[in-house]
């Protein structure tokens, strides 16, 4: 049996925790990754430490997978993103809290770099292989990009333990119905202290275009943002995701190598809110 239908079958219900983490963590890494998810979706749902420390396990075993294949950057990337959000993820289900300013910052730093690392492997798979392959990576960086930005309002303007992103969860993502014409999966939930940290303010559906996905029906919950046109600096910008997280790494780490990084980042700062609010 395929992870996939593994995966598909303990969503649906009709197989139990503990079969199904066995399977994926002794399989793929891609599978090793869905096991870490669906760990880590319990132990959100069940504040229980115990099924987050079973998700460490398995991205932990899946990025040791991943480095001595070197292949797949794209599931690099989300094995790396969701362990290091972990710490984020055991304030939330220890102390039902937002992070703190430091966590966040370190967080974001972790996000950006994690995502640049992606736009060079992908500048170099470009050259060397399929456009198919570097297509995988495209939804990533977009989902990368938008968290990103987010991360970005959250240690700037409205104080990350008041408001903050973080990528969906399993059953979020994998949320579409087989038969069904509506579209109701979503990448990101963004928590505010208001709501608290089981119900999000905001559920986030990232596409790259308006040419990237067909116009269907979707959740009325559901906000989407299309990373072109949505925020891109004028009518001529191409590679939209790929230009937010270089603005992004410069700001961070050569801030005084550039005087566009955040002027953009402000400006698609805006967008993005509008588009939210």
């Amino acid at each position: 049996m395929s992870d996939l239908t593994v995966l598909r079958s303990y969503l649906n219900g009709k197989n139990d925790y503990k079969n199904t983490r066995s399977h994926l963590n002794n399989s793929t890494a891609q599978g090793q990754i869905w096991a870490g998810e669906i760990a880590l979706e319990r132990a959100h749902k069940y504040n229980d430490l115990e099924f987050l420390s079973d998700a460490q396990l398995s991205f932990d075993r899946a990025l040791g997978s991943l480095a001595v294949t070197g292949k797949s950057p794209e599931l690099l990337a989300r094995a790396k993103i969701r362990h290091s959000h972990l710490p984020v993820d055991g304030i939330m289900i220890m102390d039902g809290a937002l992070p703190p300013k430091f966590l966040a910052e370190t967080v974001y730093r972790q996000t950006v770099q994690i995502a640049h690392d992606l736009v060079l492997e992908k500048q170099e798979m470009r050259r060397e292989q399929s456009e198919k392959d570097t297509c995988d990576i495209k939804g990533v960086l977009g989902e990368l990009a938008v968290l990103s930005l987010l991360e970005r309002v959250a240690i700037r303007e409205i104080n990350s333990d008041n408001w903050f992103p973080e990528l969906s969860l399993i059953s979020q993502d994998r949320n579409n119905k087989h038969g069904s014409s509506v579209d109701r999966g979503w990448d990101i939930n963004i928590f505010s202290d208001y709501w608290g940290v089981k119900m999000p303010s905001h559920k986030i559906q990232v596409k790259n275009s308006r040419h990237a996905h067909i116009s269907v029906e979707r959740r009325k919950d559901l906000i989407l943002v299309e990373t072109d046109p949505d925020i891109r600096i004028n009518s001529i910008e191409r590679n939209i995701s790929e230009n937010i997280i270089r603005e992004s790494y410069l700001e961070l780490f050569y801030p005084r190598s550039t005087k566009v990084a955040t002027p953009n980042l402000d400006i698609r700062k805006e967008r993005l809110l509008d588009i939210i609010d």
